[in-house]
């Protein structure tokens, strides 16, 4: 976790919530492999910035997938969905 709580500087880093996800994704099915795992991605195409860099989400991200494999070893879907705004 010291990984993610790095004190410096936040550069906002545009990238693609999907192209991460589906990264993060095969990163945590190395941990937990499940033949029947599956990801679904809604929204999530199109660029987008976090206060955060690319590795420290995608670490982030596939530490949460790797939780939500193991939750349901069986038939384990993720879902990730992109929203933006207040709503």
């Amino acid at each position: 976790m010291r990984f993610l709580a790095r004190e410096g500087q936040m550069d906002y880093e545009a990238f693609t919530v999907e192209k991460l996800s589906r990264s993060a994704y095969q990163e945590a099915r190395k941990h937990q492999p499940a033949e029947a795992a599956q990801l679904k991605c809604e929204n999530a195409a199109s660029p987008s910035s976090s206060p955060a860099t690319a590795p420290r989400s995608k670490h982030a991200l596939t530490e949460i997938m790797l939780n939500a494999l193991q939750a349901n070893p069986k038939t384990p879907l993720i879902g990730v969905r992109l929203q933006t705004g207040i709503q």
